[in-house]
């Protein structure tokens, strides 16, 4: 499959959950119990045959788009749970992890040293790309030690993403080269890709932001977990406010799960990178799981 067309699968892949959960919002603001929306429908609002679309969409799923929808109920419904009915506290003790796309990531976190974070990235060059995913563009930073940054933003805010790091490492050399991101986003989002090699991250973090960080990626996926049962699981039970603020300064979207973190009460809560990519990347999870069992 040639390059273009995997852009042009990811681009029509995240059109299709767009419309549907645009569709869900209006429907959940209805008196009346609507249905979904049919196959027939999104494809016609998207101008591809229904088939392609259902055939291309199971292929980056593994469910079709009504099952997506059924699930996207479901993940909306447990929102309005009490957070502590859905969360394995054990797990952030043991390790645990599931199998499945998106799953079987091995991450390992380094963090810069005061001297490499007092010369400014002198004598360090970061390479910087774009790549596109079924959740929208991703920007990415890698340093010959791991993976630096991995952000979401639409191409328009290249130039002021390359910027801001610019100004964060004055002294780096930079070098664009979109293909590092490309294999980031296929290693997250593409089920026919396959590489056993871990994935290196090379922060800039204090021991205690990279604890919480550390917890997040230990936590299974297709599970959430509130601010303070987070707190309490690091052996902090009044640091809740501190581990939030870890979580929300989280450098490298998917790979440190920050959307698995939600408000005490069950609902999904702010994420710096868009509610509604939130919802859709726990519900990404939550696909995952159930595909893979």
């Amino acid at each position: 499959m040639s390059n273009r067309t995997v852009k042009n699968h990811f681009q029509l892949v995240e059109q299709a959950l767009h419309l549907i959960d645009r569709e869900h919002q209006q429907q959940q603001n209805q008196t009346a119990n609507l249905p979904p929306l049919s196959l027939a429908q999104l494809a016609e609002q998207m101008g591809i045959s229904p088939f392609h679309l259902q055939r291309l969409f199971k292929d980056w799923t593994g469910i079709s788009p009504q099952h997506f929808q059924h699930m996207l109920s479901r993940q909306r419904a447990l929102e309005k749970l009490n957070a502590g009915q859905t969360v394995l506290m054990a797990a952030l003790d043991a390790g645990l992890s599931a199998t499945g796309q998106l799953h079987d990531l091995t991450i390992k976190l380094e963090a810069m040293t005061p001297g490499e974070i007092r010369q400014r990235g002198q004598a360090t060059t970061l390479t910087v790309g774009k790549a596109e995913s079924p959740m929208g563009w991703i920007f990415t930073a890698h340093t010959p030690r791991g993976l630096h940054r991995l952000e979401f933003a639409h191409p328009s805010d290249w130039v002021y993403w390359v910027d801001q790091l610019q100004t964060q490492w004055p002294e780096a050399r930079f070098q664009t080269e979109h293909t590092a991101a490309q294999t980031i986003s296929a290693r997250i989002f593409e089920t026919s890709f396959q590489n056993s090699h871990p994935i290196q991250l090379h922060l800039k973090a204090t021991p205690f932001q990279l604890k919480v960080w550390e917890a997040l990626i230990r936590l299974p996926p297709g599970y959430q977990i509130a601010y303070a049962q987070l707190a309490k699981a690091l052996g902090m039970p009044k640091a809740a406010r501190a581990v939030g603020s870890a979580v929300a300064s989280n450098p490298v979207a998917v790979l440190i799960p920050c959307h698995r973190v939600i408000q005490s009460t069950g609902v999904l809560g702010e994420y710096r990178w868009g509610v509604h990519r939130k919802t859709l990347l726990n519900l990404w999870e939550d696909i995952a799981c159930h595909t893979a069992s």
